[in-house]
């Protein structure tokens, strides 16, 4: 099985305010991740880190990585160019690249810290994109977020990247499958359609919206994603 995680920031103490991660300090962060990768990841399975694992000096760095579990992939990000000189963390992994092109089942998967809006053949539905370094909520995190959605309306179809940065909710410290990371790519595209017609709504569309969301919430179970059927309500209203 292949995961993918970005910017772990093993060690570094200022990342918790630059991104609001919510630990008391650094090495409560590094217990969790450490703790939630080996929780996922078994010994066979490999893992991309798409960018900037450490702050840490060289010995304690490669001390965490042989602390997780399975085969261990590098493209390298902004803060791993000192790190990789050493010939004892590069041994820590299988391969270390800048960029890199794989395939996981039928997916094309190209990575690279740094993202490539219009990576190799992003109109078709078999590629996609994953990538890290805008870190969350940041003004370039959400100037990617918006080129996304404009590409999305301007082809009128998903738009095949994710920011698998561990500090995102949807990833949350844990290394992810390409299964998991399209998921969070469609509910995002879903989630966006909503907040966009949401937003231009007239007092009269809000009360038949939330007319038509309760009725929906009524007939639905309840483990299904909310998303979902506030885009079906949508299109209902829409007709």
């Amino acid at each position: 099985m292949n995961y993918y995680i970005a910017d772990l920031h093993f060690g570094h103490e200022n990342i918790l305010k630059y991104d609001n991660r919510p630990f008391q300090n650094i090495l409560k962060q590094d217990d969790y991740i450490i703790r939630n990768w080996n929780n996922e990841v078994k010994e066979d399975d490999d893992v991309y880190i798409i960018g900037d694992i450490s702050f840490y000096k060289a010995d304690l760095t490669i001390e965490l990585l042989e602390s997780l579990n399975g085969r261990k992939h590098l493209i390298v990000g902004n803060h791993d160019s000192s790190l990789i000189k050493k010939k004892k963390v590069r041994a820590c992994f299988e391969s270390i690249d800048e960029y890199k092109e794989i395939k996981d089942g039928d997916m094309h998967v190209i990575l690279c810290h740094y993202p490539i809006p219009f990576f190799k053949n992003f109109q078709k539905k078999n590629y996609v994109h994953l990538y890290g370094h805008l870190h969350n909520r940041s003004y370039d995190d959400n100037m990617m977020n918006h080129m996304i959605t404009s590409i999305e309306d301007l082809y009128q179809k998903q738009h095949n990247m994710l920011n698998v940065g561990c500090m995102h909710e949807y990833i949350d410290y844990t290394p992810i499958t390409l299964k998991r990371a399209m998921m969070c790519i469609k509910n995002r595209r879903v989630s966006d359609k909503s907040a966009r017609y949401i937003s231009n709504m007239s007092q009269k569309e809000i009360e038949e919206f939330s007319e038509s969301l309760s009725r929906s919430l009524n007939e639905y179970d309840h483990e299904l994603d909310l998303d979902h059927i506030i885009n079906e309500v949508i299109d209902e209203i829409c007709e």
